[in-house]
């Protein structure tokens, strides 16, 4: 009889015991004993530890942060590791089927407190792509000795981030013998490969934080690598502006002492791509040399045109001038004024230095820069040519600060059945000494402008910038669904004269 009454005490005890623990709530996860590296579905008979649903604090491009808060640690036991499993094809991980992070090192837990808070750092993860976790704890029995494995009994999912508008840090910017010299506001350009679908990209001159330079490099995006070309047959120089016309690029303007303040350039010169070489073209007049300025190529009236206007020449520059290349002479000399005339902009942006501008053959982007007072300006054009009625139009709602020394670039790309094309600018210098590494895009179809991500990957910032080169290339391969890419990287941060290298996917 006695017997009777005592397991009847018993399912009496654990049928309340059940009972109490279906009323807890529904996002509290009870853990328990697990044998044979199986885990105890139902309400077993060993209570060790609680736990609530596994909360993801970030979820980015190759790495996540997952939180777990465990806590009714019985002091029966002792933790000896703890952290995080997760997996891309098995929905119900374990410590033998999965990725493992174990957290213990970088977490405290006094057994005293009975509860366990930690967050786990899943990296080397893929982009867009969905993936299981579950919280974990490995302890010990005192009294046995046994160890054992106790895992949320609720897997937590997370996607990561699907491949749009997003920055990847490709290290710094390097040569086949190591790295490139760091430089700032050296010169770039990209010349479109038509037979190959590519762009050819090539970069040189700038300031290395101590000299001018007047070095020259090509791109090989398969090696993220630059390949030396012939240097520069000027003086070396910085703050020079280039554009291209046809497979030829043309470089000149700049300025050439660190020390004289009316080292104004005006030469320029033509790069070969297919030939690796230069050849000298007609300067600009003595009297329009210049640097800071901007420059850029559009085709118009049946022809491609070169523009090199604004900049700093004792004051800031009002005056645009346009590059007709039939005109100029690879061998023999031309009067400067048959090559070079001023043209009417018809737009009277402020006088300014710094700018930005760039083109995608039809429409010019340009706008930014600064007053020559140091003061940054926040108006921007788009300049169209072959419009006969509106050849300018100002963009309204500058969504970001004002600023000199960007980066712009243009990409039009088709996504989902559409086409977009976008202006992009970032990074820069403002009032006040601020530098930015933000980025925005304005669309062209829609005439709206767009925040996009500032340059980072995950929890790696890119150091704001300003005199920073930006180019565009073209994979080989459509890779997360698109071959367009846009390159950041170089300048300055005040003192600091960087190189590394970012890449953007639209």
């Amino acid at each position: 009889m006695k017997k009777i009454l005592a397991y009847g005490f018993i399912i009496i005890f654990a049928l309340a015991f059940i009972s109490s623990c279906k009323k807890t709530d529904k996002d509290v996860i009870v853990w328990r004993k697990i044998t044979s590296r199986t885990m105890i579905n139902g309400y077993g008979a060993y209570l060790f530890v609680r736990a609530d649903k596994d909360s993801v604090l970030y979820s980015g491009i190759h790495i996540a942060l997952v939180k777990a808060h465990i806590y009714n640690i019985q002091d029966t036991i002792e933790v000896l590791k703890f952290g995080h499993i997760w997996s891309i094809d098995n929905a119900n991980p374990t410590l033998f089927n999965a990725s493992v992070v174990y957290t213990s090192d970088s977490v405290s837990f006094s057994p005293d407190d009975s509860v366990l808070t930690y967050t786990s750092e899943l990296t080397g993860l893929q982009l867009d792509t969905l993936y299981y976790t579950r919280s974990f704890v490995i302890f010990k029995e005192k009294n046995s000795g046994k160890k054992d494995t106790a895992y949320n009994q609720v897997v937590t999912e997370f996607h990561t981030a699907v491949p749009r508008d997003i920055w990847f840090y490709r290290g710094n910017m390097k040569v086949a013998s190591g790295p490139l010299e760091s430089r700032t506001d050296a010169v770039v350009n990209e010349v479109y490969d038509s037979q190959n679908d590519q762009y050819l990209v090539y970069m040189g001159l700038g300031y290395n934080g101590y000299k001018l330079l007047d070095d020259f490099y090509a791109y090989d995006p398969d090696k993220e690598q630059w390949t030396q070309e012939p240097d520069f047959p000027g003086l070396p120089r910085y703050k020079a502006v280039s554009f291209v016309i046809g497979s030829y690029i043309y470089v000149g303007s700049g300025k050439t002492s660190l020390s004289v303040d009316t080292s104004y350039s005006g030469d320029f010169y033509k790069f070969f791509p297919y030939g690796h070489s230069w050849r000298r073209v007609t300067n600009m007049p003595a009297s329009l040399a210049r640097y800071g300025a901007i420059a850029w190529s559009v085709f118009y009236n049946n022809q491609w045109w070169g523009f090199v206007g604004y900049g700093m020449r004792q004051a800031p520059r009002p005056d645009v001038y346009v590059y007709d290349y039939t005109k100029d002479s690879d061998t023999g000399y031309v009067e400067p004024w048959r090559v070079w005339k001023l043209h009417n902009f018809e737009n009277n942006m402020t006088p300014r230095l710094d700018a930005v501008a760039v083109s995608n053959g039809e429409i010019v982007f340009l706008g930014g820069g600064n007053d020559g007072s140091g003061r940054a300006l926040n108006d921007y054009y788009l300049y169209n040519p072959n419009d006969d009625e509106t050849h300018f139009k100002a963009l309204r709602n500058v969504p970001f600060p004002a600023r000199y020394n960007a980066v712009a670039s243009y990409v039009e790309f088709s996504r989902d059945g559409v086409l977009h094309k976008y202006f992009y600018i970032g990074t820069g210098q403002g009032d006040n000494q601020t530098f930015y590494n933000d980025w925005y895009a304005y669309d062209l179809k829609n005439n709206t402008w767009l925040e996009r991500s500032h340059i980072h990957e995950d929890f790696l910032e890119a150091q704001p910038r300003a005199g920073a080169i930006s180019f565009v290339i073209k994979k080989k391969e459509v890779e997360h669904g698109l071959r367009i890419r846009i390159f950041v990287g170089g300048g300055n941060n005040k003192n600091t004269i960087l190189n590394d290298l970012w890449e953007y996917l639209p």
